[in-house]
């Protein structure tokens, strides 16, 4: 199996395409050997999180494990998610592009908190680690008040809970799609950064 990254765009590809659900075949959903990099995304987060690939909607309802690495790929996802709706690619602007991101689509949240999520994401890619110099974060698999709940400030330190960041994902990625379909401008940042960043050449077998 061999993936490649951006070449110059030879299909043309629909939101279904880029949006498919996880439990959508990666093959099936293929265009001309290109899958789409959001698709491939979620089916990955699913299969680090608990180890199977199943309707978004049943995913907390299993056990969770290996959180650094979903947390990684969660965070993945919001900087794919916020190329595509800024239209920018700038590796100065990445932590702007982030933050704008989580104000819009993830509610409620708070100045603090978007730092912290963005904090976490440098440390966990960067060096596999929690360091945030601004405010102590805490990573932990589920707040006991609700699996929707992604986040507490508590004593000086930020939780944040890997369930309620993915289920916060889920909603943004539904939510982004919706406002796609209906922005035009936004439509125009999300076409110039889908053949660059949307798309994996892939040739061989891919499950």
């Amino acid at each position: 199996m061999q993936f490649r990254g951006w070449k110059p765009p030879e299909v043309r590809i629909s939101l279904e395409f880029v949006f498919a659900i996880p439990t959508v075949d990666l093959l099936s959903n293929a265009v001309d050997g290109h899958i789409s990099a959001l698709h491939a995304l979620r089916r990955e987060i699913q299969d680090i999180l608990i180890g199977r690939i199943v309707d978004e909607s049943q995913v907390l309802t299993y056990d969770m494990g290996r959180l650094f690495s979903s947390t990684i790929l969660i965070c993945t996802a919001i900087d794919l998610l916020a190329k595509l709706r800024a239209g920018r690619d700038s590796a100065t602007d990445a932590g702007t592009r982030f933050r704008e991101f989580l104000d819009r689509y993830w509610t409620p949240i708070e100045p603090s908190v978007t730092k912290a999520i963005y904090n976490l994401r440098n440390g966990l890619t960067h060096s596999f680690s929690l360091y945030s110099a601004s405010i102590p974060i805490v990573l932990a698999a589920q707040s006991e008040i609700s699996s929707l709940v992604f986040y507490e400030q508590r004593d000086g330190e930020i939780i944040l809970y890997v369930a309620g960041m993915y289920s916060q994902l889920v909603a943004a990625i539904g939510a982004f799609r919706r406002d796609l379909e209906l922005d035009a401008t936004l439509r125009s940042n999300f076409e110039q950064m889908i053949y660059r960043h949307g798309l994996i050449v892939v040739s061989g077998q891919i499950t």
